[in-house]
């Protein structure tokens, strides 16, 4: 049976406040749900809170519900520090954190850290193997092309973090079926590439775990629920047209049937996520929507 997480309100228009935060997460974990989840965004003209920050407000509130994000950019990034970070949230949280990966598509994230927009990549995948050495090892020594470490391993110790990736390139496809804990469809994607997706990645690994993340209103009347996707991708990803090609949005029946496309295409996680009414919408989805997707 599919599970379901909800995005974590990270928009300054919406419920930031710390409080506020503290509250849906304490409610998502009071309706059962299997995880909350923040995203990446570091160049923008929206106002967005760092996911980790997010995360960690998040593990203050005791609970079992997993803290994921989907995707950091790991490969910008300086990966002990990145090691730390999560270990930090980890033992916060007892051990609840999922760490989804991604290299991203815009230069100038790699440009402001220094590091070659062609070489992301082959970095990632040095990324990821000294993650995991950090993680697991007391003693950690690693050479590679770009990347080198000779020293402690991350501390506080705690459960590695399972690294879950999300991206669609073939070299990133084969990282996550290979390497991976699972993997991440975008919010961006539409159903049939994902579903595209789905199917190179089982060719490679029948088992790996697969979630999506998807964009939804609630509302009994369609058109205010259009509204509100297609005001969400104008500002944040610029691009309107997202709300209809990839966008959900309307009555209960109607977004359950939309879902269920997503899981039948092999999502066994899905992300729902909020563009606005963040505790309404909430509500909206444990108690109309997840029990239509489960019929």
């Amino acid at each position: 049976m599919v599970t379901v997480g909800v995005a974590l309100p990270q928009f300054v228009a919406g419920p930031s406040d710390l409080d506020d935060i503290r509250a849906y997460v304490a409610r998502a974990d009071e309706l059962r749900l299997h995880s909350v989840w923040t995203l990446e965004q570091p160049v923008d003209r929206f106002d967005v809170l760092d996911p980790l920050v997010a995360m960690t407000v998040a593990a203050t509130v005791p609970g079992r519900l997993g803290l994921g994000v989907a995707v950091l950019l790991a490969a910008a990034r300086n990966p002990l520090l990145l090691a730390r970070q999560l270990a930090s949230i980890q033992h916060l949280s007892r051990g609840r954190v999922v760490a989804g990966l991604g290299v991203g598509e815009f230069a100038g994230v790699y440009d402001a850290a220094g590091i070659p927009f062609a070489s992301r990549d082959a970095r990632m995948d040095e990324v990821v193997s000294l993650l995991r050495m950090l993680f697991a090892e007391d003693e950690v020594t690693f050479a590679g092309r770009f990347l080198n470490y000779y020293g402690p391993g991350v501390r506080p110790r705690t459960e590695p973090v399972p690294l879950w990736f999300g991206a669609k390139g073939p070299r990133s496809l084969r990282r996550a079926a290979l390497r991976g804990d699972g993997w991440i469809g975008a919010g961006s994607s539409s159903v049939d590439d994902f579903a595209n997706h789905v199917t190179a990645l089982r060719g490679m690994n029948r088992a790996l775990p697969i979630a999506k993340r998807v964009y939804l209103h609630v509302s009994d009347k369609r058109a205010e629920a259009r509204k509100k996707l297609h005001d969400f991708f104008s500002s944040f990803y610029a691009n309107p047209d997202l709300a209809d090609s990839v966008g959900v949005g309307g009555d209960a029946d109607f977004c359950a049937a939309r879902l269920r496309e997503v899981v039948d295409a092999g999502a066994g996680l899905l992300i729902l996520n909020s563009t606005c009414d963040w505790s309404t919408q909430l509500e909206l989805i444990v108690d109309e929507v997840i029990p239509r997707i489960r019929r």
